[in-house]
């Protein structure tokens, strides 16, 4: 049976998370000498970067909807920030990351999403992923593969990070779906380790956030949820979040060994901010301490 999270659990999740990224106890989290890198980074070609991400805009006056432009430019930005970060290190990245822009599925049968190519232009629906770049979209098994992956590593990520009980693990049938698609991309890359970067973020238009006289500051934590289901395996929640006074991104890393998709380092991080701006997702601070947790093996956690 599907185990699902209650909406009423999302404030401590989130809660927690906004201390990790604060906490000043941690070491800087810039300082990547002396780290050992993940036993999956190790080919010669080193590990394959998956970045996918996801924005919805809460306007004053419909329903939420995610926007493909600003998406892609962060996208962009956030590869080019792991990559910037990862170059001294032994883990340096070889070649382009593949993008996705909403590649994680937020329901198993996968339903038609509100969409826009920008902010404040016309919302239409379509299914995930909501854009790929033109030769992965035309490449059905890769892409299918990569969903796989980004589905199972955000879902795992956001539910290793909730406080209290263990975290629900996924159905064997969730778990062979991995395998399978870790197999093909596997042979189609060549590489024996995938780092995945995602993000989810929500942004309220200004009068929006005028309305609840908080302007671009965030200045509480949001309380909705929609339900994410992995691979058929089990419910999560996640920060696609209707309603709720506030800016917010929540990022999830996972270093994925290709040779039998086990997820061994994986974190979550909330953080506040525009995330509409591609500026604010490849911000150095969280990003390097997510990096620091699932790109190495001996990061101060």
């Amino acid at each position: 049976m599907a185990r699902r999270s209650s909406w009423k659990s999302w404030p401590a999740l989130l809660a927690t998370l906004v201390l990790l990224l604060g906490a000043c106890a941690t070491p800087d989290p810039t300082v990547v000498r002396r780290l050992e890198p993940h036993p999956a980074t190790r080919g010669a070609d080193g590990p394959l970067l998956l970045v996918d991400v996801c924005l919805a805009r809460s306007p004053i006056d419909s329903d939420d909807y995610f926007v493909l432009a600003n998406a892609q430019e962060g996208a962009v930005a956030l590869g080019k920030a792991v990559a910037a970060f990862l170059e001294p290190t032994p883990v340096a990245l070889r070649g382009e990351p593949l993008v996705l822009v909403c590649g994680a599925l937020l329901d198993a049968a996968n339903p038609p999403q509100r969409v826009a190519a920008a902010i404040d232009e016309a919302v239409s629906t379509q299914p995930q992923p909501l854009w790929a770049p033109p030769a992965l979209a035309a490449d059905p098994e890769l892409l299918r593969a990569l969903q796989i992956l980004s589905t199972d590593a955000f879902a795992r990520g956001i539910e290793s990070a909730k406080p209290g009980s263990p975290p629900a693990q996924p159905s064997e049938q969730a778990l062979q779906a991995a395998r399978e698609a870790a197999a093909v991309v596997a042979h189609r890359t060549g590489r024996s380790g995938l780092l995945y970067v995602g993000v989810t973020g929500r942004s309220l238009s200004t009068g929006k956030a005028l309305a609840f006289g908080i302007g671009r500051v965030a200045v509480g934590i949001a309380t909705g949820m929609v339900p994410l289901i992995a691979g058929g395996g089990y419910v999560y929640s996640v920060a696609v979040i209707p309603g709720g006074p506030v800016d917010q991104r929540i990022m999830t890393g996972a270093m994925v060994d290709l040779r039998d998709a086990s997820i061994t380092n994986g974190s979550t991080l909330s953080a506040g901010g525009d995330p509409m701006k591609p500026e604010v997702l490849a911000e150095r601070p969280a990003l390097a301490r997510l990096l620091r947790q699932v790109a190495f093996v001996n990061a101060d956690r």
